[in-house]
């Protein structure tokens, strides 16, 4: 099935050529150095894989700032109370947070939230994380294949850990 180019994007192929002469400059940060303390704001209670990040960061980036950088954790809310704190703050660079990509992407898709995710900006990806589906070891699957397999033959018996608002039975595949 053929997609109709839109207006917008045929006038956007045909600039194309012409930006592309034109000078590059890169842009350049306005010189900062903070005057107080940083903040890194981790929205999730200490001792977790974001609080171990911010920790990390904080050493790394208080010698180069010349200032200390202190991590707070504001749990509470699933990340929103603790988000919320860096978007109430001055934009003055002083307070920073670290989050995962769920608390700026679906959190506010699924909940009202007391911050707005268009407001914030990213700055840096800090880590890349795997994830990885899990079950007991004397589940009677090898792979994905045959679990898949197993929850479609036992629909009934499939379960996972899940927030009070979701469906009991969460099952992406058609179970």
């Amino acid at each position: 099935m053929a997609h109709p180019l839109s207006r917008r994007a045929a006038l956007g192929l045909l600039a194309a050529p012409a930006i592309a002469t034109l000078p590059f400059r890169p842009a350049r940060a306005a010189a900062w150095a903070p005057d107080r303390p940083v903040r890194i704001i981790v929205p999730f209670p200490p001792g977790g894989g974001l609080d171990l990040v911010g920790r990390v960061l904080a050493d790394v980036l208080s010698p180069e700032l010349g200032q200390p950088v202190v991590v707070e954790n504001r749990a509470g809310a699933a990340g929103a109370l603790g988000i919320e704190q860096v978007f109430r703050a001055a934009p003055d660079g002083h307070t920073l947070g670290i989050t995962s990509s769920g608390n700026i992407t679906i959190g506010p898709l699924l909940r009202r939230t007391p911050y707005q995710p268009l407001a914030l900006t990213h700055v840096s990806r800090l880590t890349t994380s795997p994830l990885m589906l899990v079950a007991r070891k004397d589940l009677p699957t090898a792979d994905l294949d045959t679990f898949l397999a197993w929850m479609r033959a036992k629909p009934e018996a499939v379960r996972s850990p899940r927030p009070a608002s979701a469906p009991a039975r969460i099952c992406p595949w058609n179970c």
